[in-house]
């Protein structure tokens, strides 16, 4: 997918670092990372109050992503259903759409850095 450079090295520990916009939400995604085998799997992820837990599980996912998709998403760059579109996300519930929606809100990214 096009956009800002970011890249998620772990997936656990990326989505249980930030908060949420949401009280609770349960979803399976399936990750597709070539390059990084210990996040080429299935995770759960559960929110409750804000903050998520992760875990990789055998288990049919709701929605499969591609790493370079997953990480423009954590970071806000583009909507779930602009991801979708794009076609670095891919539903496998009609519910998925939403939850992700709710867990990724689209952001106006920035670098706080000066070089």
């Amino acid at each position: 997918a096009a956009g800002k450079m970011v890249r998620i090295v772990d997936v656990p520990a990326a989505l249980e670092a930030v908060p949420y916009p949401v009280e609770d939400l349960d979803l399976t995604i399936a990750v597709d990372d070539p390059h990084a085998p210990w996040n080429d799997t299935t995770f759960t992820v559960e929110v409750a109050e804000g903050a998520a837990s992760v875990e990789r599980v055998d288990a049919d996912p709701a929605a499969a992503v591609d790493i370079g998709t997953l990480s423009q998403l954590l970071v806000g760059y583009c909507s779930a259903e602009r991801a979708r579109r794009l076609g670095g996300l891919d539903m496998h519930s009609t519910a998925a759409i939403d939850a992700l929606a709710e867990l990724f809100p689209e952001n106006e990214v920035f670098l706080p850095e000066s070089f």
